[in-house]
């Protein structure tokens, strides 16, 4: 199976079907997740295997997913990684482009999409203030959960203290 035809089906997913939530106008939920992976079907998006830099798994940039490496698609992290990228990718594909928001959204979705799976990145300010915010929100446990940028302060803060984030508002 190619990488391509894996990625696309990490967002038809069980654990993908199971994050429902918004945070401002972005809305992630299974349809628009379901509508990634049809884009990545589509070739609308396209998923390559090329340099994520030295702390990404996954990056999303111009209708373009690119994985570190294929085997990303075969375990949980990597899986939620390329989830993640997802959420920038309905961002575009959605022209809801949000910076520090699309990023706490992405961040979030991950969190939920491996406590589906049984799994949690903690040790990182960004994951605990990401699975920390889920949590007291239950996201892990309710649909359609509306969130206001207000109410994400600490992850964007956490978000916005590491390097690579610090240029998104």
């Amino acid at each position: 199976m190619s990488v391509t035809v894996k990625a696309a089906a990490l967002f038809r997913s069980h654990a993908a079907s199971l994050v429902d939530f918004s945070l401002d106008n972005l809305k992630i939920n299974a349809a628009s997740l379901r509508k990634v992976g049809e884009a990545i079907t589509k070739g609308t998006i396209g998923v390559e295997i090329g340099d994520t830099g030295p702390m990404l798994s996954a990056a999303y940039s111009r209708k373009k997913l690119v994985l570190r490496k294929e085997s990303e698609t075969d375990y949980p992290e990597g899986q939620a990684a390329i989830v993640h990228e997802g959420v920038h990718a309905w961002a575009d594909l959605s022209d809801h482009r949000s910076g520090l928001s699309e990023e706490a959204a992405a961040y979030l979705t991950e969190v939920v999409y491996l406590r589906v799976l049984n799994r949690r990145i903690s040790g990182h300010p960004i994951y605990d203030a990401a699975n920390e915010l889920a949590s007291s929100r239950h996201l892990f446990d309710r649909r359609g959960v509306h969130l206001k940028s207000e109410e994400c302060e600490d992850l964007r803060q956490a978000i916005h203290s590491q390097p690579a984030y610090q240029d998104l508002q």
